[in-house]
């Protein structure tokens, strides 16, 4: 831990992302979404070979509203004194929960054939010329030439033969 900063930067992005997702979720009140996040939270955490005491108190603060007699055990076994319900609710930077990647659908007259993971910033040339130059799309492609390239940004290039 670096400045009260987590080092490894795809897990921190990752908790970021969670704190945001049940947050937005207990606010519509979506909470199997939000237990979901939870479930996929403890399943990546578990992937982790060093967790730091930090992890695990963001797990209980998170895991309270559900689960408030667990979650204050776990809290309590953490070595902290106070209630949970008094501590103040986990907040996210933005910045670091935007994601560097997105999943780029390829359609070809409008059926998806493949899918790519694509930067966030890609341009329409970038993701036109990444779409063309995959062996799955030249295939259906088939030899013909595109008549229409239509691209809608970060979400789907679908090319019209």
């Amino acid at each position: 831990m670096e400045n009260g900063k987590i080092k490894n930067s795809v897990l921190e992005r990752f908790l970021h992302q969670t704190i945001k997702k049940i947050t937005k979720d207990i606010e519509s009140f979506k909470f199997n979404t939000a237990i979901s996040a939870l479930m996929i939270l403890v399943n990546e955490l578990e992937k982790q070979s060093f967790l730091l005491t930090t992890h695990y108190s963001l797990l209980a603060k998170l895991l309270f509203p559900f689960a408030p007699h667990l979650a204050q055990d776990l809290w309590q076994k953490l070595g902290n004194k106070t209630l949970l319900d008094t501590e103040p609710w986990p907040e996210w930077d933005e910045k670091l929960a935007a994601a560097e990647t997105f999943e780029l659908v390829i359609q070809i007259n409008g059926k998806v054939r493949d899918r790519v993971q694509a930067d966030v910033n890609i341009s329409e040339a970038e993701a036109k010329a990444l779409v063309l130059s995959r062996e799955r799309i030249k295939t259906h492609l088939n030899g013909h030439q595109p008549k229409k390239v239509i691209y809608i940004p970060k979400r789907l290039v679908n090319i019209v033969v």
